[in-house]
């Protein structure tokens, strides 16, 4: 599941005064800072900003125990709208077709992609790793033009964009000569 940028800062936010805590609480128990001296120094009964502090970190304690219980909304394109309802395509349906299209190429070792659904079509990222010696802007091209070409003719979506970016060079493996 993605992250909205809030919910990155909540997330940071949350997490480092939960360290902060854990610290405290830690330097408390193996008695580097006493509970003594904690209390006589610091008068918690008079400090509203330590309880908007706590009711803060208890709403978004809450909040992100009701996140991990949800079940993520599974992502999908519209393909079009009919009379009788809207037909809609998974990405992971674009995902095997964009898939199928690069493992067709002899020269590429093994692929990663990501689809990533837009309003008017998807955006699709292709990671290579691909077998020493291959001419690069000839196979990236190509993966391109038959990823693009596969994801419109078989599901009916534009694909704006296909990005290809080439991970690695792996080396070919030779038969061992006994």
């Amino acid at each position: 599941m993605k992250m909205s940028t809030l919910n990155r800062i909540l997330f940071f936010f949350y997490m480092f005064l939960m360290i902060v805590m854990l610290a405290v609480f830690f330097a408390m128990s193996v008695g580097i800072w006493p509970l003594q001296d904690l209390a006589a120094n610091i008068d918690l009964y008079r400090l509203p900003w330590l309880a908007l502090l706590s009711a803060l970190m208890l709403i978004i304690s809450f909040k992100y125990l009701f996140l991990s219980i949800i079940p993520a909304k599974v992502q999908s394109t519209l393909l079009r709208n009919t009379d009788m309802g809207m037909i809609r395509i998974s990405v992971n349906t674009l995902d095997s077709i964009a898939q199928k299209a690069v493992r067709s190429f002899s020269e590429v070792k093994d692929v990663k992609t990501d689809v990533i659904p837009e309003s008017d079509g998807v955006r699709v990222r292709v990671i290579l790793f691909i077998l020493p010696e291959v001419n690069i802007p000839e196979l990236t091209f190509a993966v391109q033009t038959k990823v693009k070409k596969q994801i419109e003719d078989i599901a009916g979506i534009v694909a704006k964009e296909v990005q290809v970016y080439v991970e690695n060079v792996s080396a070919s493996q030779r038969a061992k000569i006994e």
